[in-house]
């Protein structure tokens, strides 16, 4: 990139990560807040205790197991990441499963429980221009009401951030490789509608070809057979 365009990607960077420190800190002050003793036994902090590293640790076993066998019996499909992910599969779940039997094991002195945000993810996030405001407090719909006012470890909001940073950053990958493959397609469509007389950007516009000589459309890229006669390799949702 030019010396201009790598001082706005830092610029924005540092604007990113100014504000996931911001973010960050709101969680902290929130739960000091919910962790500060009033005297009301609903909401003051207690100790973790072994039993309740051993319960959260078969909670999260169940919720696993069973996205594991929803997983289980689908198709890897044609995408190169999807047989990578079905190959990985069986030993990430061992892993995963290994990793959350280990709870039961660990020894919490000094850890405390509190109420906590409960359901905490970017989701939850008004972004003010400047400063954020965090809303829905009533914990994860799904659950039973008392598990939803239960007292956990702050880390599970802490968790629930992370996942939720992770769940952005491929948001805006899949969005990415999903707007390349639509500008792709449309190339291809319209070379062969107008005859193969559009040239796609990389391959001519850009580098100043002459946008006169047909430009096939590419097989890998047509979005469909009765647009793009004799193209045996129509564009498939699966290469995305």
């Amino acid at each position: 990139p030019t010396a201009d365009a790598a001082a706005v990607m830092a610029a924005r960077s540092e604007e990113y990560f100014r504000g996931v420190r911001r973010l960050a800190e709101i969680l902290a002050h929130l739960h000091r807040a919910l962790g500060t003793a009033t005297g009301n036994p609903r909401f003051d902090p207690e100790p973790i205790r072994p039993e309740d590293l051993a319960q959260w640790g078969r909670w999260m076993e169940d919720n696993a197991l069973a996205i594991f066998d929803r997983i289980a019996p689908l198709a890897p499909g044609e995408g190169p990441e999807m047989r990578e992910f079905f190959r990985r599969f069986p030993r990430q779940r061992e892993r995963i499963l290994t990793a959350f039997g280990r709870m039961a094991s660990l020894r919490p002195e000094g850890w405390r429980k509190h109420r906590v945000h409960g359901d905490f993810h970017l989701g939850q996030v008004l972004d003010t221009r400047g400063d954020f405001l965090l809303m829905d407090f009533e914990g994860e719909p799904l659950k039973p009401a008392g598990l939803r006012v239960a007292k956990y470890s702050p880390l599970k909001d802490v968790a629930g951030l992370l996942r939720s940073y992770n769940y952005a950053i491929y948001a805006a990958l899949f969005a990415a490789r999903e707007r390349y493959h639509l500008a792709e397609t449309t190339f291809a469509v319209a070379g062969s509608t107008l005859g193969g007389r559009v040239t796609r950007p990389r391959d001519g516009l850009s580098q100043g070809a002459d946008t006169t000589s047909p430009t096939p459309a590419s097989p890998s890229i047509c979005a469909s057979p009765s647009i793009c006669p004799g193209i045996h390799a129509p564009f498939s949702s699966d290469s995305i």
